[in-house]
């Protein structure tokens, strides 16, 4: 019948335990700190901080950042009922974090600057963090001495969610292919 492949969740998901939930929460979070920091809607911080007069760009970031964790949770639960809709739901999250991966891409953009290079020493630094265990409150949240100015936040986002998004390509290929050996998973990554 061929390898048994081990089960990424248990019969009632088991979200918390995957890396992409553990970077998904840290982009939300850090993406509504980022958005307070450096995004207002009041006409009198506009010298210091990108005007958004009606607070769209605002919305569309935490949200975006929202819906990428909140879908890894729904099809967690999910998945012991139905791995299409799993399957389907992580889609979706992947595809809420692409977009929010544009939104700070053009942020980066916008203000004259390139997003690092993934052979950039900033983008190494950030891309050696392992997340073996996975307690991402104490050894990521905890340590804020990453938070920097606005140039680095938008570039350690964006390699985290390019690092999220990696791992959840990558966990949606190996489904894939356990739910249907005949199925190739050797679509391009990166």
């Amino acid at each position: 019948m061929g390898i048994d492949m081990p089960e990424l969740f248990d019969k009632r998901g088991g979200f918390r335990k995957l890396h992409t939930f553990t970077l998904a929460t840290i982009v939300q979070l850090e993406t509504l700190r980022f958005c307070r920091r450096f995004i207002t809607h009041d006409h009198r911080e506009a010298a210091t901080k990108f005007y958004d007069p009606k607070g769209r760009q605002y919305d569309q970031m935490t949200q975006a950042a929202r819906s990428g964790r909140q879908n890894i949770i729904e099809g967690s639960e999910r998945s012991a009922t139905s791995k299409d809709t799993e399957m389907k739901l992580t889609e979706v999250a992947r595809a809420s974090l692409s977009e929010l991966r544009g939104d700070y891409e053009i942020w980066i953009l916008d203000r004259g600057d390139l997003p690092w290079s993934v052979h950039s020493p900033e983008a190494k630094a950030i891309n050696v963090i392992s997340l073996d265990p996975a307690p991402f409150v104490v050894t990521c949240l905890r340590n804020k001495k990453y938070l920097h100015g606005v140039r680095y936040c938008r570039n350690q986002f964006q390699l985290l969610r390019n690092k999220r998004h990696l791992l959840t390509e990558r966990r949606s290929n190996f489904e894939r292919a356990r739910l249907d050996p005949t199925t190739s998973s050797t679509s391009h990554v990166g």
